[in-house]
């Protein structure tokens, strides 16, 4: 198919945002002065006008969402582990996958502290590990190496453990051509069901527009969230001048 060429969909951004900083004064005026330039003929002409602070100190604002889990709405139980982009069909970046572990009270690590391996492949951007609520770890892919891998010892506790992924993907796949994930360790035959959950809950909520941000309680100043998974950052301040 003739058109944009294959790369990640955020690579022609630059390109827009462009062409959008060239045309700010025109989008972000009002009130123009309208000339007539004959029958059905008009020109509009508008006063330059930017974004600009209000301060030079921005107030930013964090809100962390929660990990995804079994018993939340929208959530489904698949036959395996299915690819990103047939489950998504590309609407949101973000494909949850749960299940759990359990763990007999017996087991050797739980009394010598060597903890059991879980090794995950995908062949995503990026991926998100949680055991028991806890970020366990988060890898990325590169443009050398497209296919991505979890391994590293988990904290499992006697009984009923969460194991809770995010998988990420951005963009048009890298390769191949789907957004496969793998459970390599443990054995899947000692998990539970997988349930899988499309999407983040700050986009169900529209945190990204002034009505849906409203619907959650930030924080800011000593308590803003900084370098923690999961968190949605706003920054007020900001005023139209001519």
């Amino acid at each position: 198919m003739l058109g944009l060429p294959r790369e990640p969909k955020w690579s022609h951004l630059k390109y827009l945002h462009k062409a959008i900083k060239l045309a700010e004064a025109a989008l972000v005026a009002t009130d123009p002065a309208v000339t007539s330039l004959g029958n059905s003929q008009e020109v509009g002409q508008s006063l330059p006008m930017k974004m600009t602070p209000v301060n030079t100190t921005l107030s930013w604002q964090s809100y962390i969402e929660e990990t995804a889990s079994s018993t939340d709405d929208n959530t489904f139980t698949l036959d395996g582990l299915y690819e990103q982009i047939n489950v998504t069909r590309d609407d949101t970046d973000y494909l949850w996958y749960m299940t759990d572990i359990t763990i007999g009270p017996n087991e050797e690590f739980l009394k010598n502290g060597s903890y059991p391996l879980l090794t995950i492949d995908s062949a995503g951007h990026a991926l998100h590990v949680f055991v028991n609520g806890q970020l366990s770890g988060t890898v990325y892919a590169g443009l050398a190496f497209p296919k991505l891998r979890f391994s590293d010892n988990v904290k499992l506790q006697a009984g009923i453990n969460k194991l809770v992924l995010l998988s990420i993907a951005v963009g048009l796949p890298s390769f191949p051509f789907l957004f496969p994930l793998e459970i390599i360790e443990p054995d899947l035959e000692l998990l539970a069901c997988i349930c899988e959950k499309i999407g983040m809950k700050g986009e169900a909520l529209s945190l990204h527009t002034v009505k849906g941000s409203s619907s959650v309680e930030w924080v800011e100043g000593s308590l803003l969230a900084q370098k923690q998974p999961l968190t949605w950052y706003k920054v007020s301040n900001f005023i139209v001048s001519t």
